[in-house]
């Protein structure tokens, strides 16, 4: 990653077969439970290498545990709720039990809703409520073509990319409850995969003002979820790279040292959550 002729990041990806970013573990045969994890780059790993990612340092302090990683790049939520609905999950991990996590960050409910400046997102699927129910209407330029159409001659104007103008202006509560249905769906989906397994919503720092909020739909709707919001709150290193993807020792961090997450902060506390 280049930004000005500066290098910000020069990392290696390792992909397998199934399209996974590979989590280089000691002694995986000792591993006899899973961690799955979901989400954007800040699961996937964007900017860092194989160790150093999220999943990796979770397996390094929970040695009974085999991480996998179906994070992606410039993903929502959407894209969890779709693999785990249409794709057989549990035909891809080998432990029997486990634990499900979505890795949320606070761009999520706008790819959530394909807002405009999100204009990698319009092949992305598309999610809403109709007659109160969850819906897959298909990806967004299917949903709603001529919005679509109209988002993609906005932002060729100079002058939208000037004021950073974005459709909607601004993200309503519905739609950050629209985010939290689609992630209670997906822990649904995950129970019903893996013998109701638990599924936790990790709450990444660096959020505001959308997840705070999300936290109380999570609440309502019994979604457990860890609360690290506030846990990178005045460090004395660097958190983040010039692009705002983690650094290695932000996701060490997090790993490690949150105090309200009973699940990450040892292999014995994370058998526990199980």
């Amino acid at each position: 990653m280049l930004i000005g002729g500066t290098t910000v990041w020069d990392a290696t990806y390792t992909m397998d077969a199934l399209h996974r970013r590979i989590t280089p573990v000691e002694e995986p045969e000792k591993r006899t439970r899973f961690i799955a994890f979901f989400g954007c780059s800040y699961t996937f790993g964007t900017g860092v290498n194989d160790n150093e990612t999220l999943p990796f340092y979770v397996g390094r302090y929970a040695p009974g545990f085999m991480p996998y990683n179906y994070g992606g790049p410039g993903w929502g939520p959407q894209q969890m709720l779709l693999k785990l609905q249409e794709e057989n999950l549990r035909g891809e991990i080998s432990q029997p039990r486990g634990i499900g996590v979505y890795v949320y960050i606070d761009d999520h409910p706008r790819r959530a809703i394909g807002a405009m400046r999100i204009f990698w997102a319009r092949r992305y699927p598309c999610y809403e409520r109709q007659d109160g129910k969850l819906t897959y209407l298909g990806d967004f330029r299917l949903a709603h073509p001529w919005r679509t159409f109209l988002y993609d001659c906005l932002l060729k104007s100079n002058t939208v990319e000037f004021l950073h103008f974005d459709l909607p202006p601004r993200i309503t509560e519905a739609d950050i409850q629209l985010t939290a249905d689609i992630t209670k769906e997906s822990a649904a989906c995950f129970a019903s995969q893996f013998n109701k397994d638990p599924f936790y919503v990790l709450i990444f720092p660096y959020q505001q003002p959308y997840g705070p909020r999300l936290l109380k739909y999570l609440t309502k709707d019994r979604v457990p979820y860890l609360d690290c919001i506030h846990l990178l709150d005045g460090a004395d290193w660097q958190t983040l790279y010039a692009d705002m993807h983690p650094t290695p020792r932000a996701y060490d961090a997090v790993e490690v040292k949150n105090p309200t997450s009973p699940c990450f902060s040892s292999s014995a506390n994370l058998s526990t959550c199980s």
